[in-house]
């Protein structure tokens, strides 16, 4: 029965122990790196896990406005020879319009030839504040050949003053 008890004494006291040492322990990657912590993992073209970070051969591409959006707004994430182009998320935020209106954001050219489209309203009011969007892709979406840019574009509405649209990817 003692024996018992120190068994499970002993549990009691190393188990926080383990757990702050996974906060701090350094984990080794498929590419002989090592990270500490957490880390958000990509597949690469080879079907292996890689931290998405440090995937050779990758470059991060992102784009952004931040203005009025009275007549349509574009962001695009650059096409480059020999490489090809992946959107891995977009946002949009803001305020709304003098009368409010719902709108078809559009993303595209992606792989196969689609442009995929999504509903956003603006707020009745140029000062109320729209519900802002998010959407990212797990895995990241390929544009539709190499060398082809992905591009985020959004109607505007009459009397907006303030919207955000971003989007982040890399090359390969």
């Amino acid at each position: 029965m003692k024996r018992s008890i120190f068994v499970l004494l002993g549990l009691l006291l190393a188990a926080p122990a383990h757990a702050q040492g996974n906060k701090d322990s350094n984990w080794p990657t498929p590419a002989g790196n090592v990270v500490q912590g957490q880390m958000q993992m990509c597949v690469n073209t080879s079907g292996v896990a890689v931290p998405c970070q440090t995937v050779a051969g990758q470059t991060q591409v992102v784009a952004s406005f931040s203005g009025a959006d009275t007549g349509g707004q574009s962001i695009s994430l650059p096409g480059v020879a020999g490489k090809t182009t992946f959107v891995c998320g977009w946002s949009v935020s803001g305020t709304g319009s003098t009368g409010g209106a719902t709108v078809t954001i559009t993303l595209g050219a992606l792989v196969g030839g689609v442009t995929m489209s999504y509903a956003y309203v603006y707020a009745n009011g140029a000062s109320a504040p729209n519900s802002p969007d998010q959407f990212p892709y797990a895995p990241c979406l390929a544009a539709n050949a190499p060398n082809t840019a992905i591009t985020l574009t959004t109607p505007g509405s009459a009397g907006n003053t303030t919207t955000s649209l971003n989007m982040w990817g890399y090359q390969q």
